[in-house]
């Protein structure tokens, strides 16, 4: 029974959720499967779509970006604890390599994780890379106009390069920020929906023929402003992360936390729109179910207009500014998606493309 450590980077919940789709896909083919995963992730975002026991191992896996807010990073507090990341990289890569090695691990995958793939080397395993972009990516093109910022983020990007550079399987899903001539292009990843429309409206108490706005930040806290017109004579606003420990509904309005009884992806299908930030597994979930998005960019970060590009090709969906999310402005940008067509769900399964990807090199080892 082969043995996988899923090395997930932490920042947000988007590689995770992408993680979660390929390890089902991977489960459904080969439920003999031995999955440890590696990530500071909070479990129950693994324990709740995958739906099964499954090993978690709390080990800080990358820095990503710090955040100031789910559109904000805070560059300076990014270098200093980027920098040190790379310093204690080696030891500390060394040591998971030993841990891997206690768990009988016969393969190493990574969600753009730098050390799971330097531990995975160490042990002398096999490496697979999962990415849309690598974080040496980021850092070498993250534009802040600050040229002692830029160079110092491009210095950390050089020093992780060729973690990224040397794996047995590189995998690239789309849509790719930089494309690989050596790499396996995928279609987008998202998962699947566990229930039908009809069955999620029913547990949220909303009509199926009234119209639904699903409203998303990512794994990152998000208080949006609202008004007492939209709570009564609007469309329904359903805001998961809008409230710290409860289920709320206010007029036409539901919050509830994070984590929930209900999956995300059943949200997104239950939707009529979408609208929230410019993020992968957000663009692969919504472009998976044909609804239409209200994106809220992030100009600096790089993955975002390259990102923006691909949402204008293939979604139906408008950009909406940031600093529309200060005043009631967001309501109306939302409400107006209803106005744009749906489009017919995709039939390509990315997920199932990385999976057959990694059991075929499995099966090669």
């Amino acid at each position: 029974m082969p043995r996988i450590a899923y090395v997930v980077s932490s920042h947000g919940f988007g590689h995770a959720t992408r993680s979660n789709a390929v390890m089902a896909a991977l489960l459904a083919v080969r439920p003999d499967l031995d999955l440890d995963i590696v990530t500071t992730t909070p479990r129950w975002v693994f324990d709740d779509s995958l739906r099964r026991p499954i090993h978690h191992h709390a080990i800080e896996t990358d820095v990503g970006m710090v955040q100031q807010s789910a559109l904000v990073e805070d560059l300076t507090a990014s270098i200093e604890t980027i920098a040190g990341f790379v310093r204690a990289l080696p030891a500390r890569a060394a040591t998971l390599a030993s841990y891997l090695g206690s768990l009988g691990t016969d393969l190493v995958v990574a969600d753009i994780s730098p050390l799971g793939l330097a531990a995975g080397r160490h042990a002398g395993l096999p490496t697979v890379l999962v990415e849309s972009f690598t974080w040496s990516w980021i850092y070498r093109h993250y534009r802040t106009g600050d040229a002692a910022i830029d160079a110092a983020l491009g210095r950390l990007g050089d020093s992780l390069a060729p973690h990224f550079a040397t794996v047995d399987l590189h995998i690239q899903t789309t849509p790719v920020c930089e494309a690989s001539p050596d790499a396996v292009t995928t279609s987008p990843v998202a998962r699947q929906p566990l229930h039908t429309r009809a069955q999620t409206r029913n547990r949220l108490g909303i009509p199926t023929d009234e119209p639904m706005i699903l409203v998303t930040m990512g794994g990152i806290p998000w208080r949006f402003r609202d008004s007492e017109n939209v709570r009564n004579n609007g469309p329904w606003l359903v805001i998961p992360g809008g409230s710290e420990s409860s289920f709320e509904v206010v007029g036409k309005t539901i919050l509830f936390p994070h984590r929930s009884d209900f999956h995300h992806p059943d949200l997104i299908h239950a939707a009529d729109a979408v609208f929230g930030k410019l993020g992968y597994s957000t663009v692969a979930e919504v472009w998976r179910a044909g609804v239409p998005f209200g994106y809220i960019p992030r100009p600096a970060f790089p993955e975002s207009p390259l990102l923006e590009a691909w949402v204008r090709e293939h979604l139906s969906c408008r950009p909406v500014d940031a600093e529309h999310l200060d005043s009631d402005a967001w309501i109306d940008h939302a409400t107006a998606l209803l106005d744009l067509p749906r489009q017919t769900p995709p039939e390509q399964d990315g997920a199932q493309e990385v999976a057959a990807a990694v059991l075929g090199h499995i099966d090669r080892l």
